[in-house]
Parts: C-alpha cells; sequence; structure tokens
C-alpha cells in the first residue's frame, strides 16, 4: 500500500467481508425460500441488496472521493484505516429494518425470528429490539468513524 486510497481498498473490502459475515445470521440473500416463493425473503433481499451492497459501494465512493487522500504517508493510510470502519454501521442498520420489534414480521415469521435472534446462542438477546436502538448506532457509527477520519486528515501534530 502507497496511497490512502489504495489502503481504503484494502481496509474497507476486509470490513465488508467481515460486515457480509456477521450479518449472515439474517439471512439476508436467502435465495432458495425466494425460489420458493417466500415472499418475506424476498423482501429480505431487496432490503439486505439496498443495505449491504448499494449504499456502501455509495458510500466507499464517498470515502474515497471526500475524505481518504490519494497521498503517501502514515497519515493517509490511517485515515483509510478510520473511515473503513464505517462499514460495521450498515450492519446495525440492517438489523434495524429487518429484526427489530417494530418491522421483523415483514421479513419474518416469529418462528424466525426467534432463530435469528438466538442463532449461535443459549441466551435471549437482553438488549432492547427496537429500531432505534439498532438505526440511530448504525448512523452514528458510519457518521462517527467518519468525522474521526476527518480528524485524522487534518489534524496537525
Amino acid at each position: 500500500m502507497l496511497t490512502g486510497s489504495q489502503a481504503l481498498v484494502v481496509f474497507f473490502s476486509v470490513f465488508w467481508g467481515t460486515t457480509l459475515r456477521i450479518s449472515a445470521r439474517y439471512e439476508p440473500f436467502d435465495t432458495p425460500s425466494m425460489w420458493g416463493l417466500c415472499g418475506r425473503a424476498s423482501k429480505r433481499f431487496v432490503v439486505s441488496l439496498l443495505l449491504l451492497n448499494v449504499l456502501p459501494v455509495a458510500w466507499f465512493f464517498v470515502l474515497y472521493r471526500y475524505v481518504v487522500p490519494d497521498e503517501t504517508g502514515v497519515r493517509p493510510i490511517l485515515t483509510a484505516a478510520v473511515a473503513a470502519l464505517s462499514m460495521f454501521g450498515f450492519h446495525r442498520i440492517l438489523h434495524a429494518f429487518i429484526a427489530s420489534d417494530e418491522l421483523y414480521r415483514c421479513f419474518y415469521t416469529d418462528d424466525q425470528v426467534a432463530r435469528v435472534r438466538h442463532r449461535d446462542s443459549k441466551e435471549v438477546f437482553a438488549q432492547p429490539q427496537s429500531f432505534f436502538a439498532h438505526f440511530v448506532p448504525g448512523l452514528i457509527y458510519i457518521g462517527g468513524w467518519c468525522l474521526l477520519a476527518l480528524l485524522v486528515r487534518y489534524a496537525h501534530c
């Protein structure tokens, strides 16, 4: 990696892959169920396509064009690493839309959402499952890491 832009490509792709992996519990791209004409799976697919594919591409463009400098050095690479962490906010926003108490019935049956929420765990979620309990932190995660990246980029030490 020579420039901040190159570093952003690397960090963003790794964090995007990780985001897709941790979002798998929600079965976002359940094409076998879609093939079986499950309307809920089709709705999940459309929302997931938007939140896990389309918006991250647009966000990457914003970071690449306006936040991370195409310069060499430690600061541009650190800026890229910090900016790329914003990718994890999309996972929170996905949860808000498809697995929150207010909206999950559009995307899952009661039995399906119980499996999604308890996958890889024997414990019931103790945290609030409201839309805003996930959406607002997702936005803060995206915006906060972006702002911190800008601070790193423009800080004069």
